[in-house]
């Protein structure tokens, strides 16, 4: 070749690399970035090996996490109690492993060490642990498995432990594993689901996304989905006793509908008794179905995506103004699709198409929230919760993005680390997530509203002591009103911020008037009035703030409706879509009585010209969603298929926040999941007892607990009689008689005095006990039965203010200390229990 030709290539060649490399420095003039994919998953499962096959599967925290709070699943052992554990090698091979066996109060560390029973095989790290420490029986623990990388931590993994003896875990277990291998054998099922479950009236069987068991025959067997299991089964105990278990079972179903190919979550809760060896009892059955959103899924003759079987009432979308280009969330998978590009792009989720079935991927611990969308279609958005992969695998937190919409990528402005479990975080994370123009994220945790500057990543606990239920927050997030007090009964003044502007105005109550924030409809606030004279406190100490008057008001703080009636009034208001619905009573003979349902309307009429989601019956699937577009937008063609790429930040982006105050609260756990907090035990308790719970207090300790209660009972003959004279003295003397009986040394003048000086009898029973004090005033008998069950004399109170302690009860009669009296009475338990309930259904006891 000639050489002056090979010197023309080169010179060519050279131009067109430096011009390569000046376009790639113009694109990203500024910003020193690489955009890569999110790291795959690469912390091992960790499964409890029982009776020869898995359960609970745990996953890997590289974050703490309060223990106080934790109840994912528990492990049930024998009197030699040994834990197996088996570790799925996977991406990740620790090799070394360390454990913590702490108590549920406070996370105390009872024993730890290394662990030396360690095999490798099958891939897998075959874990073996014994206790050292005699466990008390029925008493639940902490397991904190530490997968270690040299001295460090790499990953931690948590459940439960208890020692048991007559759980029957394995014939439960049996019994939930047919019944979950029958459902996708329609003959099958007739012999084992038939006879199980309960159909009637109160069964869904209108939409396969929710179904429980008072659900048809057919809606529990799939309807005519015919679908298949894409997952094994892992049973993970969510609670378990000698009453009952709660068993839960997430895998993966896949079905065919219109010659389209899907994949569903699918998650079943089961409460199952034990009856005898032959027969187990299916107390309660649930099930939830998510699709998978697939491009394939687009109805070119309905101008339609067919979104699929969800059970999402308050679906998450935005669009902008022409309409032409809409994200939304499906299955925790956020989508972005241009119309005028002809693409659809999976933003973000941890389930690509390249794992879809991977465990830790699919692990359901976390959730996404739409913040914003600009007219060119970017992205800001939170992903809160567990992270399944990526640099922050195995944290909890919130991580803020934006993504750009123009170059399929997206960017970490944000990450805040916390320590609570999702089933916790979540309900504030509902509450409110916002980010405004000025790079300011607001968000509320533990009764407060944090702000962080997503710049400076500077924090701020921007507003203290609201309960989220106090909290108004528009539908955007933009605005928010809140009371200057906890509660209603108090709240005097009411403030509106709109966290924009950062302007803000109050409103005062009237004289002898209270206020109570209910919501916003559009960009107006809802606010109720109470007058002071309705309050009322129940011998329970329950709260009653009846609204006489709602009033809707703008932001120049002028009333534009008012909704009243002349002796109704409103116990409970909700917003929603622009209509307030109203749960109202009359006061009738001095009583609140239940009268009809009422709404106030404040809803704008829906354009035509608008995406619209709504449900649309198929007899394969029942109800399932779709999104429409406007009749001018033509989806003519599948859209194509973009996938996101993350850029890789230099710098940290993490933050941590503290708290200094953390309000004394109780946590209804129902069903084996988390429900919500209370500040009063008595409404937890309720709550509990409605959906065979149990209530944790602030510190993680069991306070009660659904139980079938026990025939009879006694605690009697390990009570000491001690009297005194005067009715007032007669709850002193209830506690000294407790005190005396856990081998304390009460000063019973010191404990009137500190009765005298209004301290929460809870507070003084913890003093003179050294045990933590129940009141659970309000709750019915069996309820406070519970207590005595667990060898915990119970005091109640009679309607002339006499406190008597309970310590022996039957189905017929009921023994009790009445400190006026010098012996012990047994009475008729069904004339006893009607003194009690006449006195407002006092029960004062302690955990034991």
């Amino acid at each position: 070749m000639d050489g002056r030709l090979i010197a023309k290539i080169l010179i060519l060649f050279m131009i067109f690399v430096g011009s390569i490399f000046v376009v790639n420095k113009i694109d990203n003039a500024g910003v020193e970035e690489v955009s890569v994919e999110m790291e795959q998953a690469e912390l091992p499962i960790v499964y409890v090996r029982y009776k020869d096959s898995f359960i609970n599967a745990l996953h890997g925290y590289t974050g703490k996490v309060d223990t106080t709070y934790f109840r994912d699943t528990i492990t049930p052992m024998d009197y030699g109690q040994t834990i197996e554990l088996w570790s799925d090698q996977g991406n990740v091979n620790y090799g070394t492993y360390e454990y913590e066996l702490r108590s549920q109060y406070q996370g105390d560390l009872i024993e730890n060490g290394a662990v030396t029973e360690l095999n490798q095989a099958d891939g897998y790290d075959k874990i073996r642990i014994t206790f050292r420490t005699k466990l008390e029986e029925l008493q639940e623990y902490v397991l904190v498995l530490k997968a270690m990388s040299g001295e460090d931590v790499g990953a931690r993994y948590y459940t439960r432990v208890v020692v048991e003896n007559d759980f029957h875990t394995e014939k439960l277990l049996e019994f939930v594993q047919n019944f979950n291998m029958a459902l996708f054998d329609k003959t099958e099922a007739e012999k084992v689901i038939s006879k199980s479950i309960e159909p009637n009236e109160d069964g869904n069987n209108e939409y396969l996304s929710e179904v429980d068991i008072h659900s048809s025959f057919d809606t529990i067997t799939f309807a005519d989905l015919n679908p298949s299991q894409l997952t094994k089964p892992i049973a993970s105990i969510k609670e378990i006793d000698d009453s009952y278990a709660i068993i839960q079972l997430k895998y993966m179903i896949s079905a065919t509908e219109n010659k389209v190919p899907e994949n569903f979550y699918v998650t079943e809760d089961y409460r199952v008794r034990y009856v005898d060896e032959e027969n187990v009892y299916l107390l309660d059955y649930k099930r939830t179905q998510e699709a998978l959103f697939t491009p394939d899924n687009v109805d070119l003759t309905s101008n339609q995506f067919k979104i699929g079987i969800t059970k999402d009432s308050d679906y998450q979308y935005v669009a902008n103004d022409k309409q032409t280009k809409v994200a939304f969330t499906q299955a925790r998978q956020l989508w972005y699709y241009d119309y005028n590009g002809g693409t659809i792009t999976n933003v973000y989720g941890f389930c690509q198409n390249d794992n879809f079935t991977d465990a830790r991927v699919t692990y359901d611990e976390n959730n996404i929230k739409i913040l914003n969308m600009s007219k060119d279609g970017d992205i800001t958005f939170a992903v809160y919760g567990y992270m399944n992969r990526g640099v922050h695998e195995g944290k909890v937190g919130i991580a803020v993005y934006r993504f750009e919409a123009n170059k399929d990528r997206m960017q970490e402005i944000l990450f805040i680390e916390n320590n609570k479990p999702y089933s916790i975080l979540k309900e504030d994370m509902e509450t409110l997530l916002y980010l405004n123009q000025d790079g300011e994220f607001y968000y509320f945790d533990n009764d407060s509203v944090v702000k962080v500057d997503t710049a400076t990543k500077k924090s701020e606990i921007f507003i203290e002591d609201v309960l989220n239920e106090h909290l108004a927050v528009s539908d955007d997030n933009h605005l928010i009103g809140y009371p200057n007090e906890l509660l209603p009964e108090n709240t005097t003044q009411v403030t509106v911020l709109d966290l924009d502007t950062k302007k803000s105005w109050t409103l005062d109550a009237e004289s002898g008037e209270r206020l109570e924030t209910i919501g916003f409809v559009e960009q107006d606030l809802i606010l109720g009035r109470i007058r002071e004279g309705d309050i009322e406190v129940a011998l329970d100490k329950t709260v009653t703030c009846p609204i006489s008057t709602i009033d809707i008001i703008n932001q120049n703080k002028e009333v534009v409706k008012t909704y009243g009636s002349t002796g109704v009034y409103v116990m409970e208001a909700t917003a929603k879509d622009g209509v307030v619905y109203l749960e109202r009573v009359r006061k009738i003979n001095g009583e609140f009585e239940p009268t009809t349902q009422d709404f106030i309307t404040y809803k704008e009429q829906e354009s035509e010209d608008e995406i619209k989601v709504a449900y649309k019956y198929t007899d394969n699937a029942y109800n399932q969603l779709y999104m429409t577009f406007p009749k001018y937008i033509y989806v003519t063609n599948k859209p194509k298929l973009m996938i996101t790429k993350q850029i890789v930040n230099e710098e940290d982006t993490t933050v941590k926040i503290t708290f200094d105050h953390i309000n004394k609260k109780f946590y209804a756990y129902g069903q084996g999941q988390y429900m919500t907090d209370y500040l009063n035990l008595n409404e937890a308790v309720r709550a509990a007892y409605e959906n065979a719970g149990v209530v944790l207090d602030e510190h993680g300790v069991i306070v009660w607990r659904k139980i079938a209660v026990k025939d009879y009972h006694t605690v009697a003959d390990k009570i000491k009689i001690y009297t005194v004279a005067d009715v007032q003295d007669t709850l002193s003397a209830c506690i000294y008689m407790m005190g005396v009986y856990e081998e304390k040394n009460p000063d019973l003048s010191a404990m009137q005095q500190d009765l005298a000086n209004d301290m929460p009898v809870e507070d003084v029973i913890l003093k003179y006990t050294g045990r933590q004090g129940t009141d659970i005033t309000g709750c019915d008998f069996e309820n406070g039965l519970y207590y005595l069950c667990k060898d915990a004399p119970v005091i109640t109170r009679f309607a002339d203010g006499t406190y008597v302690l309970v310590t022996s009860y039957n189905g017929e009669r009921i023994r009790y200390i009445n400190p006026l009296e010098t012996e012990d009475i047994v009475e008729s338990r069904e004339e006893f229990e009607g003194k009690v309930k006449d006195s407002g259904n006092v029960f004062i006891s302690y955990v034991r």
